[in-house]
């Protein structure tokens, strides 16, 4: 079951992150990301605690775009029965394409269907 918060982010009533989720701007912004769950959300805040932080690496120019799409997919998810799982491809590249957008409209099932189109060429 899902509810929407003031800031129009989707959370999981039942997600034990939910009051956490509340309280940091950071972790809203991440799950207002479409498909991004509250446990990716987490799992990319124990890491990188603040939207600066991530955006520092992502914005490194000594690291490869192909490097800092795949950034985040070995970071561990907490499962609901304690099983843990990584973030993945997928869910590392639709943050970084999303968050390093120059264009407004970005469609994030390009993540899965397609080649990075983030930055405006024209």
């Amino acid at each position: 079951m899902l509810s929407v918060n003031a800031n129009g982010a989707l959370v999981s009533k039942d997600s034990l992150d939910k009051h956490l989720i509340k309280k940091s701007p950071w972790l809203k912004a991440l799950v207002a990301i479409p498909k991004v769950q509250p446990r990716y959300a987490v799992a990319v805040w124990k890491k990188y605690p603040s939207m600066k932080s991530l955006l520092k690496v992502y914005m490194n120019p000594n690291i490869s775009e192909h490097e800092k799409e795949f950034l985040l997919k070995d970071l561990k998810l907490e499962g609901l029965m304690g099983d843990e799982r990584n973030l993945g491809k997928v869910g590392s590249t639709r943050i970084y394409r999303v968050l390093m957008s120059t264009i407004g409209d970005v469609n994030t099932d390009e993540v899965e269907n397609g080649p990075s189109q983030i930055h405006d060429l024209s």
